[in-house]
């Protein structure tokens, strides 16, 4: 009969000589720190950043001397990696290190933050997949340019945020359980890039005018339109699938909606009867749509080929209620790819659809063809 020979006394020595070997490595990874200005804590099981970063403790005299006499070779701290550890709270001594320029603290256990206002050359705080449902107003001081705040807690957030309007450039608020989008976003004139997919958002998102926006991710919520996009000019790539979407735009939107630099528009997984003929009136650079999954029996009104569909390259209406296929895409000289499984369409025939886009399209053609 085999016996147990450590039982759980062996497990904690061993988590203690593991926790004990983790710390020496992060008091060698501050120590070379020091002299790259760089710091990689990831992955090293931490509940606490080491106090070896703050107060020099691992310095022994010989290497305190050695260090006096080379001390053009230290350098300021400036970019600090203390992901995928087990961080509850970030050490409020962060602040002394002045020349920051970014934190990385993803996948950790972050309830609370401290103040950071202090840093004031940090520009890239990553905070995503952590358990923070508030956020300090301090936080926003911060000439920060990306803020990543993805799966956390967060049910809003505050009017604070729009302090970061001169310098915020990327944002990600993904997978949290906010309800609206912050309503100061008209102020911001760099930003280019704001996710939003799988929170509460639900209604409209109202109007939007935020002009140097390239990228709008707001899939994954309960939105039933998206409100008023005509004030996002450079606006080239909008996600908004697996919403209850019945229609893009409010209904008291002006006829012509102008969004000039769209190139994707994704609307799958919707509820979608028609995509309107008002709806994309002005698109000249859009290349691809796609509209799986909705209940749409046509495309486009009259106004398709006005909204620039003409330079479509991917259609996708898959899963759909379509009868036949659309007679517009006769005039879409650069299709390439059109997906149409899925939908009870009788003509043209199966031999023909069975083919592809190619065949289809000739098809299409030569039966518009006059005699």
């Amino acid at each position: 009969m085999l016996r147990n020979r450590g039982g759980p006394n062996r497990f904690a020595a061993n988590t203690g000589r593991e926790e004990e070997s983790n710390q020496q490595t992060a008091i060698k990874l501050v120590q070379q720190s020091r002299t790259s200005g760089r710091l990689n804590l990831s992955n090293q099981s931490l509940k606490a950043l080491p106090n070896a970063l703050f107060t020099r403790e691992d310095v022994t005299a010989k290497a305190a001397a050695e260090a006096k006499a080379n001390w053009w070779e230290e350098v300021d701290l400036t970019k600090l990696t203390i992901a995928d550890n087990e961080l509850a709270a970030i050490d409020e001594r962060i602040s002394q290190f002045g020349a920051l320029t970014s934190i990385d603290a993803h996948n950790n256990q972050l309830t609370l933050l401290p103040d950071l206002s202090q840093l004031q050359c940090l520009t890239i705080l990553q905070l995503n997949s952590n358990k923070l449902s508030l956020l300090p107003d301090s936080l926003f001081d911060l000439p920060l340019a990306e803020l990543q705040l993805a799966h956390n807690l967060l049910t809003e957030i505050p009017p604070s945020f729009s302090k970061l309007a001169p310098s915020l450039v990327n944002c990600d608020v993904s997978n949290n359980h906010l309800s609206a989008l912050p309503a100061s976003l008209g102020r911001f004139r760099v930003l280019t890039k704001f996710t939003a997919k799988s929170n509460k958002l639900a209604g409209s998102l109202g109007y939007m005018c935020v002009p140097t926006l390239t990228h709008l991710d707001v899939s994954h919520n309960k939105l039933s339109n998206l409100g008023d996009l005509t004030g996002c000019a450079q606006l080239q790539d909008l996600n908004a699938s697996q919403n209850v979407l019945t229609s893009l735009f409010t209904n008291n939107t002006a006829s012509k909606i102008l969004l000039p630099s769209l190139v994707l528009l994704d609307v799958r997984i919707n509820r979608l009867a028609t995509l309107g003929s008002g709806l994309l009136i002005y698109t000249p650079l859009l290349k691809e749509l796609l509209a799986s999954g909705n209940l749409l029996t046509d495309v486009c009104g009259s106004g398709l080929l006005e909204s620039g569909l003409k330079g479509l390259e991917t259609l996708d209406v898959r899963d759909n209620s379509l009868p036949s296929v659309p007679e517009v895409v006769v005039e879409m000289d650069s299709l390439k790819r059109l997906f149409l499984e899925g939908n009870p369409i009788r003509v043209p025939r199966r031999a023909i659809m069975e083919k592809g886009t190619d065949a289809i399209l000739l098809w299409m053609r030569e039966r518009a063809a006059p005699a």
